[in-house]
């Protein structure tokens, strides 16, 4: 996604990233602050909610569970799946150049306790 996937040492951004002691809900806090006061001016904020399973599996993997698959499931077949379940907070935005509703993500996190239901 940001092209760096050519980058020799691609490594050294995920290091700098859990090495350096910042807050994930303050930056959240701080990125919702600056959608609502720039691109929501006069508008209502509707906020949406999104889960998704990242099919995973192993032993030393922090938040694995095993969870129902909504890709795969339908009404009548129930399919389960490994992995660990993310909930997307996002901000919806009518932008003036588009003819589409745009969700600006804000939060990301994973199930705490995992479901082994």
């Amino acid at each position: 996604m940001m092209g760096l996937a050519q980058e020799r040492h691609y490594g050294n951004y995920y290091r700098l990233l859990s090495r350096v002691g910042w807050s994930g809900l303050t930056g959240a806090r701080i990125l919702l602050g600056l959608i609502v006061t720039l691109l929501l001016v006069g508008q209502p904020v509707v906020i949406g909610i999104d889960d998704t399973l990242e099919r995973r599996w192993g032993k030393r993997i922090w938040g694995v569970g095993i969870y129902r698959d909504p890709v795969k499931s339908s009404h009548k077949h129930k399919v389960k799946s490994s992995g660990v379940r993310w909930q997307v907070m996002q901000v919806l935005v009518s932008l003036p150049w588009s003819q589409r509703v745009w969700r600006l993500p804000f939060f990301q996190c994973a199930d705490v306790l995992p479901s082994h239901a």
